[in-house]
C-alpha cells in the first residue's frame, strides 16, 4: 500500500492513503512506529517527502481518532515522536520548506501545497507522556538554533503554539506541570531538566 504512494498520479495516491489509515486504525498505535519506519522507507527523495509528511499526518489523525490511552498505546506513540519530528523540522525548516515555494512543483503535487507540521505537533502533545515533552521540544528548539531567521522564529512560535494547545488537552499534564514548563522555558533549562513527572 505504502510503494503505491510513490505514484505520480494524485487518483493513485489518494486511496492508497485512504486504505493505509483505515489499516493504521485497525491495527492501532502499537503498529504506528513500523507504519512510519515504512513509509520512511518508501517514500525518501523528491516530491515523495511531501506525500511522506503529508501520509505521516493522515495516518497519525486517523489512529488518534480512535485513540484509547491505555499506557501501551501511549508508549507507543511516545516512540513516533522522534521520526515525526525529524518529518516536522524539514517541512518547517529544512528543504521541503524551500520547495514549497516552487511553484510548478505546488501545482504537480496537492501534498506541497499543505503545511501540516503544526496540526501533527498538536496531535503528539495532545496524548503523548509527560517523558517526552522535554526530547520534543529539544528536537524542535536544537534544529531551529541553527537557523536565525525571522521567518523560521514565526515558525516557531507558531509550533510552540500548536504543542501548548496540545499539552492543554492532555489529560496527563496538570497545574503543575505548566507552572515547570513556564519556569524551564524562562530559565532556558527545560530541555535539560530532568523532572521526575515531566
Amino acid at each position: 500500500v505504502a510503494s503505491v504512494l510513490r505514484s505520480r498520479k494524485r487518483e493513485e495516491r489518494e486511496p492508497a492513503r485512504k486504505i493505509l489509515c483505515e489499516m493504521a486504525a485497525l491495527l492501532g498505535p502499537y503498529y504506528l512506529p513500523h507504519i512510519i519506519g515504512v513509509l520512511k522507507a518508501q517514500l525518501q527523495r523528491g516530491y515523495q517527502l511531501h506525500v511522506l509528511v503529508f501520509s505521516t499526518h493522515a495516518v497519525l489523525s486517523h489512529v488518534l481518532s480512535k485513540f484509547s490511552g491505555r499506557e501501551e498505546d501511549v508508549k507507543a506513540l511516545d516512540l513516533s515522536i522522534q521520526p515525526v519530528m525529524a518529518m516536522v523540522n524539514d517541512e518547517l525548516f529544512a528543504n521541503l520548506n524551500e520547495e514549497k515555494k516552487v511553484a510548478a512543483l505546488l501545482k504537480k503535487t496537492m501534498e506541497a501545497n499543505k503545511t501540516v507540521s503544526f496540526n501533527m505537533l498538536e496531535l503528539l502533545a495532545s496524548y503523548m507522556s509527560k517523558s517526552m515533552l522535554g526530547p520534543m521540544l529539544g528536537q524542535l528548539l536544537g534544529y531551529v538554533k541553527r537557523m536565525a531567521s525571522f521567518e523560521s522564529g514565526q515558525k516557531l512560535k507558531r509550533a510552540c503554539k500548536a504543542i501548548l494547545a496540545g499539552l492543554m488537552k492532555n489529560e496527563k499534564f496538570d497545574r503543575e506541570d505548566y507552572l515547570q514548563l513556564a519556569y524551564g522555558l524562562l530559565a532556558r533549562k527545560l530541555v535539560s531538566i530532568e523532572h521526575k513527572s515531566l
